[in-house]
């Protein structure tokens, strides 16, 4: 039944998350990531991140399953991460209860409301908006994946000590547990210390040297991926942070911010409000800055009154002492350029809300006044998550909501100016670059707004704001190429040429500088020459769509259907939602005689597109050609009343 209950009411607040589409991070790690694309290559996959270490190669290979399976189709991907949410879920709910059967909480009375304790905290657990972000944002399966695998290895572990039989077998599960969160996100560190905090709070009197040894090959895993070289990490340094304009990061800027971070996400699980993607989150400059001060001598408050309390209440020091505990990797000395994201509260919010919970019914006696509390606040939850949720259904939407709460952030501007292009409302986009560009001088502002005027055909304007990137980013291999784009419109071919060929010098697997050669090459007549650089770029990346449809209207143009078609086909096999690629396919099979064929790609192109005239027009050719006259009429006259006019 609890099962039951938290699969429905889960299900049903993230329902309104399950068609968002790709955003921020997706892009880069899913939608454009070569590495994830053929799930059978392994050693890509393995280092697919951006450091190229395996840290994380379990969350790219649950992404390379649902590429295999589902290509790009968004709502596979949600629906994923709402079942690794769920799951985690029961886990909160497992591993409460199986606290309950420890030594130590054997005959205490609040173990008569173990049942409780456990299904509400797995409730906040589920329904608080702060997991929003390691839900909703495809990418942050990091996140709630680690979370599923290092519950599990608690819960084994903790299972293991406490039952007569099958010992070994919990203990397997709990070691095999371990190292998959270990090959899926960095947090997972601080696993065998989790275990080693479970046995001194409920196993008491037990000697821990030997879980310590137990514990120390796991605690070598991920320092081992990064060659146990400590001095590096800590050494390296961020000239700009990602959550504040300017801002130096170091080990020691990071960690006295990181005071101010943790208290931040401490009001975020207590008051779930104005929560926010990219936080303006300038860095502390020294300890004695009052706000700095305040949030250490508060933190240092909390963890003190764990201690204190730790002999009476010992389901609630566990709590603070876990949310400290699996805040570590992300908020102590490793700088990272953003200071501070929601998700990384996703692992450590399982302490704060057993802890919250068992505070409730030790303080609150009256049954009926803490049921009726915690469920309020459950139902508040609820609705914040699903009015969250609605954020994380569309880009703009998410964007603004950035840009309105942090102002200071240029990456929000950047990215709202990206979603109104990729939208077609060309004149936001470039009032949103402009806005920036009065804040900050910035490249890629100049670039991207160039890129709104290449798409508007105003190629002039384009040059114009290229010119100004490239004056301040002149080794950037994107903005020659965008500019080659810009040439190639205005007809300078050769300026044209001039810019791809230095888009390739400065980086010779930018894709993008091979398709607009290769078409300057075909304008040119060199159609030799153009199918050689389209050849390059599939193969540095043959997961990429443009290559090969441009391929295919060149070999089609010089009546080479047979090879037109097999390019399709590829279109086709890497997004099968793609709807010309089924056209521009039937028109090659109805060069060739092959009406059957011909036919089949348009009804695919009818099912996905059933309010183009072209389709129908073109299949009524089709049925003409079949020598059936009357359904070819209906198709005329369909295209027709949709308004298709025949060239």
């Amino acid at each position: 039944m609890i099962v039951c209950v938290l699969f429905i009411w889960g299900s049903l607040i993230y329902l309104n998350s399950l068609h968002g589409p790709f955003l921020f991070d997706d892009l880069p790690f899913i939608v454009f990531n070569p590495d994830i694309k053929n799930i059978f290559d392994i050693n890509a996959i393995w280092q697919a991140s951006e450091l190229g270490r395996p840290s994380r190669f379990l969350s790219f290979f649950s992404f390379a399953l649902n590429y295999h399976f589902h290509r790009l189709d968004v709502f596979a991907y949600h629906v994923v991460n709402l079942m690794v949410h769920l799951v985690n879920s029961f886990l909160v709910y497992w591993m409460s209860r199986l606290i309950f059967f420890s030594p130590r909480l054997k005959g205490w009375k609040i173990a008569e409301d173990r049942g409780w304790i456990s299904f509400w905290a797995s409730v906040l657990f589920l329904v608080h908006p702060v997991q929003t972000e390691a839900v909703s944002y495809i990418t942050q399966r990091f996140a709630s994946l680690a979370t599923m695998f290092y519950l599990g290895s608690v819960c084994f572990y903790m299972k293991g000590r406490i039952t007569s039989h099958g010992k070994a077998t919990y203990f397997l599960f709990s070691a095999i547990a371990a190292v998959f969160s270990m090959f899926t996100k960095e947090t997972a560190l601080t696993l065998p210390f989790a275990v080693i905090l479970v046995e001194m709070c409920f196993f008491p009197g037990r000697n821990l040297t030997r879980w310590w040894w137990v514990g120390l090959p796991f605690i070598c895993v991920i320092p081992a991926m990064f060659g146990f070289d400590a001095m590096r990490i800590l050494s390296i340094e961020h000239a700009s942070s990602g959550s504040h304009v300017g801002d130096l990061i170091n080990w020691k800027s990071y960690l006295l911010t990181q005071f101010r971070v943790v208290l931040t996400y401490i009001r975020i699980l207590l008051f779930p409000f104005n929560q926010n993607l990219l936080y303006d989150f300038p860095v502390s400059k020294g300890l004695l800055e009052p706000k700095t001060l305040l949030s250490f001598l508060s933190l240092l408050s909390v963890f003190y009154f764990g201690i204190r309390i730790f002999s009476r209440h010992v389901l609630i020091s566990f709590g603070i002492f876990w949310f400290f505990l699996t805040l570590l990797v992300e908020s102590s000395v490793i700088p990272i350029r953003h200071v501070i994201f929601e998700h990384r509260v996703y692992l450590p919010s399982v302490g704060f809300f057993i802890g919250f919970v068992s505070a409730l019914f030790i303080g609150l006696k009256h049954r009926t006044l803490r049921v009726t509390l915690i469920f309020t606040m459950a139902v508040i939850f609820s609705f914040l998550t699903f009015q969250r949720n609605k954020v994380w259904q569309d880009d703009i939407l998410l964007w603004s909501d950035v840009v309105k709460k942090s102002p200071g952030q240029l990456k929000g501007y950047l990215n709202l100016g990206v979603a109104y292009t990729e939208r077609g409302q060309f004149d936001q986009a470039v009032e949103t670059y402009s806005r920036l560009l009065e804040m900050a001088v910035n490249a890629e502002a100049f670039g991207n707004r160039g890129n709104v005027y290449n798409r508007m055909g105003q190629y002039d304007l384009a040059i114009q704001d290229y010119k100004k990137a490239l004056a301040i980013k002149p080794q950037s291999s994107q903005i020659h190429s965008n500019r080659g784009d810009a040439y190639f419109g205005l007809g300078r071919y050769d300026l044209a040429m001039e810019d791809y060929n230095q888009a390739i010098q400065l980086n010779p697997k930018y894709v993008a500088a091979y398709v607009g050669r290769a078409l300057v090459h075909q304008k040119m007549g060199h159609d030799d020459l153009a199918i050689k650089d389209f050849d390059a770029a599939t193969e540095i990346n043959p997961h990429l769509i443009d290559p090969y449809n441009s391929k295919g209207a060149l070999y089609y143009s010089k009546g080479q259907y047979h090879m037109a078609s097999e390019n399709y086909a590829k279109v086709i096999h890497i997004n099968p939602g793609y709807v010309n690629a089924y056209i521009n396919r039937a028109a090659c099979h109805s060069q060739l005689g092959l009406l059957e064929a011909a036919l089949s790609d348009y009804d695919k192109a009818r099912e996905l597109d059933w309010d183009n005239g072209q389709i129908y027009y073109n299949r009524g050719i089709v049925l003409q050609k079949m020598g059936q006259a009357e359904k070819a009429r209906e198709d005329f006259k369909m295209a027709e009343a949709m308004g298709y006019q025949a060239k």
